[in-house]
């Protein structure tokens, strides 16, 4: 089971209780996915102000309120899964909610009302006294804002008339079991914890409902959240209830498929169990991460990715927690997808603590505050992104979500985000759309692939501060940067590099990943990373000069064409340029190798199935910029569009495997 969360910010038109006083109402929908990908909703809508954990507590605590979300996120899914819509159609009757009674709306004369009290007894009991009579009944909600002494006073305020029309009082004062029996008026538990008390008033998205209660409300929450309180309503419909909260907040999508009407509500909305599918997939949802080293694995991976390669995960999930251990590990897949032979999908085991000791040491290197929100327009189930949220985590900050399809500059100003994190290609989209860096943004790293000094520059003349960085999976993310005038990377205090005899990157420092776990021909392999001596020994080849290390090549990118030693990474360096100077996009066209009898390997420059007059250009000019051996004699433009990680870098084993098939096809 995958679990994600979507946190929202509702706007409230006007304060919400006595004991509330912000207009922003913060919580989050969560949702969960099984392992056909069937999925369910709820909403967890928790209020400080009235003695709960704030959001991030609730969630970090797995507390009472995740729990009940999790209930109804549950039943949803098994409704989707078997095709039956929890909606029975029933409408549901309600009260009109009265937050504030010097503003009465004329809809609600002749109704059940509820009026929203506070400590300023007096005006309100010559409001009652004066005006009950418009009222069928009425509820007071007190939201504990009184004391006992006060709430007698109060009542010896009112007159009989008034008492005979007051259903109940909901949370008058702090529970006090002898002074609630005293009271003449029915006094009813809502937030107060009171144990056996007889009158409650229920809230089924917060929790179970019993039989006896006096009526259910919605907690003013998430359209989703009053949804499942409808849903439950409507299996009590002799009684009126208070959902009629969506008109507190500013408009929102999910509002159109409400019916409200002389104080009947009714929604009508696609998909089974709740519904609303449209709605709910068009929502940004990030995956609901549990830092604690103790906690159990979790393993994370696009939902994109094909049902062969989620089947495969899975076996090595399950390998892992059987053969290594249950608990304390995230489980993130390679960035590659479906290749052959040793590029083919890949699970790595790395420890929680140990991911946030990387989360930690880049927080202490740039020394960033729980002042400074970040932006996150990476995927949370890849590194890069899963990283900004453990950052954020520790640092307390916040973190807005946006896809790159609708990212704007505007989006970084209204959220006053200050630290962002992108790759090369959405570096190139920056630059293509001369969009100008907002001026707050004091961090953007880049990391994920090279970065070409011309896209650099162009990016730097916008104003993007870049924090060009060096990182991977193996390493929990960024482990080095490079400042803008050398091609070395200087690692970060607690990092120590080296070099293997052939010339690869080795990396020590707490947030190495320990395992990695692949499927070959029906078997798993189990690879430990980490030496006797600490050390991860990675594919890189470089170069060290005082303690610092240059990029060379890719080991399995060096090749050799008629006997000489080529360095694919190296020529599409060189084509990046090209592509750069004539305003192409990175992913238009790029360089493979296949075999070749008499030369060993040849190249083939592949086209991107896109309508392009440029591409001679293109090999002209990169012709002209390389040794004969290393021209482009051969191109090839591919039928489907070039496979690509989710952070849009090209995987050329895949890529290689489709121009062969191709080519054979052909």
């Amino acid at each position: 089971m995958q679990f994600f969360t979507h946190r929202y910010f509702l706007i409230r038109k006007n304060l919400a209780n006595a004991q509330t006083n912000n207009l922003v109402q913060a919580g989050a929908l969560i949702k969960i996915i099984d392992e056909s990908q069937n999925f369910g909703v709820a909403d967890i809508c928790p209020w400080p102000s009235l003695g709960d954990l704030d959001l991030d507590g609730e969630l970090r605590t797995r507390g009472p309120l995740f729990a009940r979300a999790l209930e109804l996120a549950k039943q949803d899914l098994e409704a989707r899964k078997n095709k039956i819509k929890l909606n029975s159609g029933k409408v549901v009757k309600n009260h009109f909610l009265i937050p504030d009674y010097r503003s009465v709306n004329v809809a609600s004369y002749g109704q059940t009302v509820k009026i929203k009290g506070h400590r300023d007894i007096v005006p309100l009991a010559e409001f009652l006294n004066k005006s009950a009579f418009h009222f069928r009944s009425i509820r007071l909600d007190f939201n504990s804002s009184l004391t006992a002494d006060l709430y007698d006073q109060f009542v010896a305020l009112l007159t009989v008339d008034v008492k005979n029309k007051i259903e109940c009082v909901e949370d008058p004062f702090p529970f006090d079991q002898a002074r609630w029996e005293k009271s003449n008026l029915t006094l009813a538990q809502d937030f107060e914890k009171a144990p056996d008390w007889p009158h409650r008033v229920q809230k089924p998205a917060r929790h179970r409902v019993d039989q006896d209660s006096l009526y259910l409300t919605s907690a003013m929450d998430h359209p989703i959240g009053i949804v499942h309180g409808l849903i439950e309503a409507q299996k009590h419909p002799q009684k009126t209830h208070g959902f009629m909260t969506l008109d507190q907040y500013e408009e929102s999508s999910f509002l159109k498929y409400f019916n409200i009407q002389n104080g009947e509500m009714s929604f009508d909305s696609d998909g089974y169990g709740i519904g609303f599918e449209t709605e709910l997939n068009n929502l940004i949802w990030e995956p609901l991460i549990d830092f604690r080293g103790r906690s159990e694995n979790h393993m994370l991976y696009s939902p994109s990715l094909s049902e062969t390669d989620k089947k495969k995960l899975e076996q090595l999930a399950t390998y892992f927690d059987a053969q290594v251990s249950p608990t304390g590990y995230f489980l993130i897949p390679s960035s590659g997808s479906s290749g052959s032979g040793k590029n083919s999908l890949k699970l790595y085991a790395i420890l929680k603590p140990s991911f946030m000791n990387s989360a930690q040491r880049v927080n202490e290197t740039f020394k960033l505050t729980s002042e400074m929100n970040w932006g996150s327009v990476l995927p949370s189930y890849h590194v890069g992104g899963l990283s900004i949220l453990a950052r954020a985590h520790l640092t307390k900050a916040k973190v807005y979500l946006s896809s790159w399809k609708t990212f704007t500059a505007k989006w970084l100003e209204e959220n006053q985000i200050q630290l962002l994190s992108l790759v090369p290609t959405q570096i190139f989209d920056l630059v293509q759309n001369r969009i100008k860096c907002p001026s707050h943004l004091k961090h953007v790293f880049v990391g994920g692939a090279h970065l070409s000094p011309e896209l650099e520059k162009g990016a730097r003349d916008l104003g993007w501060p870049l924090v060009i960085t060096f990182g991977m999976t193996e390493t929990s993310s960024m482990i080095a940067e490079r400042s803008p005038d050398t091609d070395y990377y200087q690692p970060f205090s607690g990092v120590e590099t080296g070099q293997t005899l052939d010339g690869k990157l080795k990396i020590k420092c707490n947030s190495l990943a320990e395992y990695s776990l692949q499927m070959l021909e029906d078997k798993i392999i189990q690879t430990n990373l980490i030496s006797k001596a600490g050390f991860y020994k990675s594919d890189d080849v470089v170069e060290i000069m005082d303690q610092k290390f240059k990029f060379i090549n890719k080991s399995d990118d060096q090749i050799k064409i008629n006997g000489e030693g080529v360095s694919l990474f190296q020529l599409r360096e060189k084509l990046q340029k090209v592509l750069w100077a004539q305003e192409l996009s990175p992913n238009s066209c790029t360089l493979i190798s296949i075999p070749d009898e008499r030369q060993g390997e040849s190249l083939i420059l592949v086209i991107a199935p896109i309508a392009t007059n440029s591409i001679s250009d293109v090999i002209d000019q990169f012709n002209l910029s390389v040794l004969p051996y290393e021209r482009i004699s051969k191109t090839h433009t591919l039928q489907n569009p070039f496979p690509v990680t989710d952070l849009n870098k090209i995987q050329f084993t895949l890529l290689k495997e489709m121009v062969l098939n191709e080519k054979t096809q052909s």
